[in-house]
């Protein structure tokens, strides 16, 4: 829905204030039937009911994750990408449990190379792919990646 009234802009990760990459929550939040955008802490489907992750910051502690490189004009001054942009959305993740641990930096981007990837549930996560499908893969094997590459599920190749 987000998409189709943003011309198939996905959300950035940064907020329009450029204060956090908490702003892929804030852009979806009106889409939900939620409480709140998941910005202090937040209930689901912002926050992993089994995360533990323990940083200090009641706002990074969710244990979701989401693919800064579909946009992060705060950090990497890259706007956000068109959905059409994505090469094979299929197997591109957006969002998915991030790790637990005092390390907010890293628990907030969905990149193995960073290793941001999730365990938890039975020692696999959860990842929304670009494409609208919600399927669970094994930790391991999303590190592991595809073509030597750690990164593909995360990387977008704009044409």
């Amino acid at each position: 829905m987000y998409n189709d009234d943003n011309e198939g802009e996905m959300p950035s990760s940064s907020h329009v204030d450029q204060t956090s990459r908490l702003g892929w929550k804030m852009h979806i939040a009106p889409y939900l039937n939620t409480e709140g955008n998941g910005t202090l802490g937040g209930s689901a489907p912002f926050r992993c009911p089994n995360s533990e992750l323990n940083t200090g910051f009641i706002n990074q502690e969710a244990g979701t994750a989401y693919n800064i490189n579909l946009g992060d004009d705060r950090f990497n001054n890259y706007p956000a990408i068109n959905i059409n942009e994505i090469p094979s959305p299929v197997e591109t993740g957006v969002v998915a449990d991030s790790i637990d641990g005092n390390d907010w930096a890293a628990a907030s981007r969905l990149l193995p190379s960073e290793n941001g990837v999730g365990y938890r549930h039975n020692n696999g996560l959860n990842i929304l792919w670009a494409d609208g499908h919600v399927q669970w893969f094994t930790s391991l094997a999303i590190q592991a990646g595809r073509n030597g590459d750690p990164d593909w599920y995360y990387e977008v190749i704009k044409p």
